[in-house]
């Protein structure tokens, strides 16, 4: 279970969430909540888009100036505006990067301290932040309070379903024990990672991240080297050093199935290959194998920015820095040209913001999805289709969501739906999905137990209206429709929603927009009987969320 179950953490968030008031809109996340705040809105996002355009272009003491305005713009606008929180994010992150802990520390504090204050019960990539401040305190020596951050991030991934999160935190909390003398508590928290690995990779919704996870584990097998040498376990430093070859050698292999492209640069390998080593054997294995770890690194990052999956282009290219400062704690010498290779990664990583998403290209060519010879209308799409953060990701989502729909909607999905009219859709909640449908000319009919708008309904208590007729009705309406297929799109993690719709409906096809087994959609019931009595005849890849696993699956009753 890999993606964040935000519709378990949403049922916390009903009865601890401020006033609607206190609450920003989902026009408020972009445009701000006032005409008081536009001409500081325009003036962060004027120092914005130029701090990143100095990224782009490597300048970083530049970016860094703006990035320092642009949080004092957002201020203005208050500590709980999202743009306050996302220049927060890019500064605390560049200060990191350019090796300026304490003051990186202090802001990743002040970002907690907000999102903690004014978002109690959302996520927002909060684990993730900790796992960064955890960083900042460790390069400071500071390995009590780093590994009191790792262990929290830890446990809230573990919580949320992040499992992809939950192994970088968890093998960074076992070396930082390490570093504190706790031998046994790190072995154990090593297996524990270890284990979280394989969970992500013996998961079929989750084979794409499959390169990340054996790159975590390729590190884990580094780190357990590197602790071996140091105890004169030198044989077992051997054996540790050669199952993590061994495990980027199969990375390596995987770069080639997945016929990644060339990324843009490709210079972030180079610069550590030149670097002037010291005489000697080299005292870790790491240290050997950084620019070939760089490359691969830099070649998925390529392979995520192609597919759309920005955020795991970004977490590739964060790693990379990783990799660089594990490889000059050995050589001094990789300290002189720190500040070249971060340009090259802020170079690259902007590089891959500016790539279209394969889907996207894909959808746009789509044929029949038009309505009345016009483009389909699909706002979601477009909002979805401008993200291209991991903080942006975490930030925007509970209002995109809520405003719209779970699962992200494409021409490609509707029109494989539309094949199979009429439809009943049950669970409809704000009615997106079938009022793109009846826009392109399917027969559809949409039931919610609560329709939107209403603050009653936990999954779209912000949405402001319907975007299409949703009628009143619970999973009992799929007996009236035994002639219609059936569509649910995400339903409720762990409750019998699904199932019930299921085990009652009489039709031959069912459409499902969601997660696979052990994921944040249905519960096992559903899956036992999709697995007994259903057969899938369609598969369409849907656009998706950071580190969620969703696609549009059709099936026909056995």
């Amino acid at each position: 279970m890999l993606p964040v179950c935000a519709l378990l953490v949403l049922l916390s968030l009903v009865a601890i969430m401020p006033p609607a008031a206190a609450r920003p809109a989902a026009s408020e996340l972009a445009h701000g909540d006032g005409s008081a705040r536009a001409p500081a809105g325009a003036g962060w996002q004027k120092l914005r888009e130029q701090a990143e355009r100095y990224e782009q272009g490597g300048q970083l003491d530049q970016a860094l100036s703006l990035w320092k305005q642009a949080v004092a713009a957002a201020q203005l606008l208050g500590e709980r505006d999202p743009r306050y929180l996302l220049s927060l994010h890019a500064l605390a992150r560049l200060e990191s990067d350019l090796g300026q802990y304490a003051q990186a520390q202090q802001l990743y504090e002040k970002l907690i301290s907000a999102k903690e204050k004014y978002y109690r019960g959302e996520d927002l990539g909060l684990p993730w932040n900790l796992t960064e401040l955890g960083d900042t305190l460790y390069r400071q020596g500071r390995y009590k309070q780093a590994a009191a951050d790792y262990e929290r991030a830890a446990q809230i991934f573990q919580v949320s379903g992040r499992l992809l999160g939950k192994v970088p935190s968890l093998r960074k909390l076992a070396f930082t024990q390490y570093k504190l003398g706790e031998a046994k508590a790190a072995r154990n928290t090593y297996y524990q990672a270890l284990a979280t690995a394989v969970v992500i990779q013996s998961n079929p919704e989750t084979l794409y991240l499959k390169p990340i996870v054996l790159e975590q584990v390729g590190q884990m097998n580094a780190d357990r080297s590197k602790i071996a040498d140091r105890a004169g376990a030198h044989r077992m430093a051997y054996r540790c050093a050669s199952e993590a070859e061994s495990v980027w050698g199969k990375l390596k292999a995987q770069t080639r199935a997945l016929k990644v492209t060339p990324p843009p640069r490709g210079r972030l390998g180079q610069i550590i290959r030149a670097v002037r080593r010291p005489p000697g054997p080299p005292p870790t294995y790491l240290s050997e194998a950084g620019p070939q770890v760089v490359d691969l690194l830099e070649k998925l990052a390529g392979y995520y920015c192609d597919a759309g999956k920005y955020a795991e282009a970004e977490l590739l290219l964060a790693r990379t820095v990783e990799v660089y400062d594990d490889v000059s704690e050995t050589n001094r010498n990789f300290q002189k040209g720190r500040k070249d290779f971060i340009a090259e990664v802020y170079k690259s990583w902007h590089a891959c913001r500016q790539a279209t998403p394969a889907w996207l290209i894909a959808d746009q060519s789509t044929p029949g999805c038009t309505s009345r010879g016009a483009p389909l209308k699909n706002p979601y799409l477009t909002e979805f289709a401008a993200i291209r953060t991991r903080e942006e990701y975490f930030e925007r989502r509970p209002y995109l969501v809520q405003a719209y729909a779970w699962a992200v909607p494409t021409c490609q999905a509707v029109t494989t739906i539309k094949e199979y009219q009429p439809i009943v859709e049950a669970g409809a909640g704000t009615g997106y999905w079938a009022s793109l449908l009846k826009q392109i000319g399917a027969d559809v009919v949409a039931y919610d137990i609560t329709p939107a708008p209403s603050k009653k309904n936990p999954w779209h208590f912000r949405a402001s209206h319907s975007w299409t007729e949703v009628l009143a009705g619970d999973e009992s309406i799929v007996t009236k429709y035994p002639g219609r297929a059936l569509f649910i799109s995400w339903p409720p993690h762990d409750e019998p929603f699904a199932v019930k719709a299921l085990s009652r409906y009489r039709g031959k096809t069912f459409i499902y927009a969601g997660e696979g087994p052990g994921g944040c959609n249905g519960d096992r019931a559903f899956f036992q009987v999709l697995a007994r009595d259903w057969k899938l005849v369609n598969v369409v890849p849907l656009p998706q969320w950071a580190e969620s696993h969703d696609s549009l699956k059709v099936y026909q009753r056995k």
